[in-house]
């Protein structure tokens, strides 16, 4: 309904300026009424709803009136004129306001569409990263986000890209901690995105609070990387300087984005599964057509060991061989210069000592250690000084039945080199190359003795 009052009984009524801001979007109107009733000495409010349909309340209009027009406000027909051009302006807003949300959709359609459109065509993994995040952040709104991917064992996650002020930051590096950090922990354990409204005083980032502030984040969205149904990373959006809420609409959009990010990170691991799978099967079957068809004992493992580090991409590969005194495995072939130079040193390893090779003879398992890991590092490490690149070392024992034959041993750059598949396929070719090992010398042993036999009835005759 319309109210009218004076000026004077309405002096404590300054709170019907609460709806200014709707007033605005009946803007002629307001205008004219102030514009009267700065020209008068006295004068009189009237407040108009602005209703939608005859049913929702979006708004109000605050005319001023002059105080000889006050008659005004009692006229039935001025009444009617004022509700119906309050209804036309609120019908005007909220077609406005549809209009703003189609013209939303739309782009976030178009944005989604895009992403979708650039994930199949880019190859590159940084590339795809820096677009999506970019794309991202644009159409949120935002100057600041990263990508982070966890760790393996999930103590930590590194930035794999950032944007800052708008702009892609190269090879960022920035580490955070994962194990400790409550924001985090609920992004895995819900699978749900986090919505942090002020980094101050959030408890959810108590324990990487400073980092945060040290780069001007206020409020923060983080959204799970999921694959295979388990959380991988995060891609997050940075509100810096000021703090915001961030609604339904913009978390949805974050989290279809992550999810278009998800299926092609999963799609490209499934692919290099494949092809990794099919690298190992070719591996294993020209290791074991080298082992079977190469009688020489030296040709057969120099061959051997190339293949291995090739294939698999190791930064190193050896085979160590059990001396006839069971004491020492004597490193028989290695590869790269440091190879050679532990092969000009005569390198060997006592049986049973501290280290992998000495460990492996010892238990006549296979034996990871990562030296990321202190305590691997200072129980299994050797000849470091040669190959220091060295993160992940893997020995497997050359043996057929109980029978201890030596030690293939390869080292990777990477602290978590070595799949269950690949440790599989290694121990495949250890035993092959074991038996390989020993047909090639029971061949030689064959071929002395016929060479003694020859000389002895050379001899009688």
């Amino acid at each position: 309904p319309l109210q009218s009052a004076s000026a004077s009984q309405l002096a404590a009524g300054d709170a019907a300026k609460a709806a200014e801001g709707a007033a605005k979007a009946a803007e002629g109107a307001a205008k004219a009424a102030e514009g009267a009733a700065k020209a008068a000495e006295g004068a009189a409010k009237l407040i108009a709803p602005l209703t939608l349909n005859n049913q929702a309340v979006i708004g109000a209009v605050d005319f001023e009136i002059p105080d000889k027009d006050v008659a005004l406000i009692s006229d039935e027909d001025t009444l009617k004129i004022i509700e119906a051009v309050t209804g036309q302006a609120a019908q005007a807003i909220e077609s406005a306001r549809l209009f703003q949300q189609t013209q939303i959709s739309r782009e976030e359609a178009e944005a989604l569409y895009e992403v979708g459109r650039i994930l199949v065509a880019i190859e590159d993994e940084q590339e795809m990263f820096d677009t999506v995040l970019g794309k991202m952040l644009s159409t949120l709104g935002f100057h600041q986000g990263g990508i982070l991917v966890f760790d393996d064992d999930r103590k930590n996650g590194k930035l794999h890209a950032l944007f800052e002020d708008g702009e892609v930051v190269a090879n960022p590096d920035l580490t955070f901690p994962i194990t400790d950090n409550p924001s985090y922990q609920k992004l895995i354990e819900t699978k749900r995105p986090v919505a942090i409204e002020d980094i101050a005083t959030d408890p959810l980032v108590a324990t990487v609070r400073e980092i945060n502030l040290s780069r001007g984040i206020v409020s923060l969205l983080l959204v799970p990387i999921i694959i295979n149904d388990e959380v991988i990373g995060a891609i997050g959006a940075d509100s810096v300087g000021q703090k915001h809420i961030f609604t339904e609409r913009e978390i949805n959009l974050a989290v279809a984005m992550a999810d278009q990010l998800s299926i092609t990170l999963q799609n490209r691991r499934l692919i290099e599964e494949t092809t990794k799978r099919a690298v190992l099967i070719q591996t294993s079957s020209d290791v074991g057509r080298v082992a079977t068809s190469i009688l020489d004992q030296d040709v057969m493992l120099d061959e051997a060991v190339d293949l291995i580090k090739e294939r698999f991409g190791f930064y190193h590969a050896q085979i160590y061989l059990i001396d006839e005194a069971e004491k020492f495995a004597v490193l028989y072939k290695s590869t790269g210069e440091a190879g050679q130079k532990l092969l000009d040193m005569n390198h060997k390893v006592a049986v049973g000592s501290q280290n992998v090779i000495g460990q492996v003879t010892h238990q006549h398992n296979s034996i990871v250690a990562r030296y990321a890991n202190q305590a691997d590092s200072n129980t299994h490490r050797h000849q470091s000084e040669l190959l220091p690149d060295t993160q992940a070392e893997l020995a497997v024992p050359l043996q057929v039945g109980d029978t201890l034959i030596g030690v293939l041993d390869v080292q990777s750059v990477l602290p978590n080199a070595f799949t269950d598949e690949e440790i599989s396929t290694l121990e495949t070719l250890a035993t092959q190359l074991a038996i390989a090992i020993q047909n090639a010398r029971a061949f030689k042993e064959q071929q002395e003795t016929a060479q003694r036999l020859k000389e002895i009835d050379t001899l009688k005759t």
